[in-house]
């Protein structure tokens, strides 16, 4: 008689941890998804910071225009192009040398 309660107590028991351990195991691959969304949403925002900066030759082919050249322009006196100068390397941003290209005066060499 004693077993004929306990079963049904048991199976009760069994049945509600099942329930809260499939909830809690639900919650963790709920915010598992949610930090790997925002890992690639950052890596996404980064990527794209990335291919707006710019080296001394890419920079310099952006600009149709030889390194040497480029250097010319950076070092002389009175230079407006915006650069960050990192251990010896030249950075740039597209945008920098977009807005150089559109404040800068028009000269013709023939």
């Amino acid at each position: 008689m004693e077993k004929d309660k306990q079963l049904p107590l048991a199976i009760i028991i069994l049945a509600i941890s099942i329930v809260f351990s499939s909830i809690w195991i639900g919650q963790s691959l709920k915010q598992i998804g949610y930090e790997r969304n925002e890992i690639a949403k950052e890596s996404v925002s980064v990527s794209s910071l990335q291919s707006d900066i710019l080296g001394l030759e890419e920079a310099a082919k952006y600009l149709d225009i030889s390194k040497s050249e480029l250097l010319y322009i950076v070092e002389g006196k009175g230079s407006t192009i915006n650069y960050i100068k990192i251990n010896g390397k030249y950075i740039f941003s597209k945008e920098g040398l977009d807005k150089w290209v559109q404040s800068s005066r028009l000269e013709i060499q023939q």
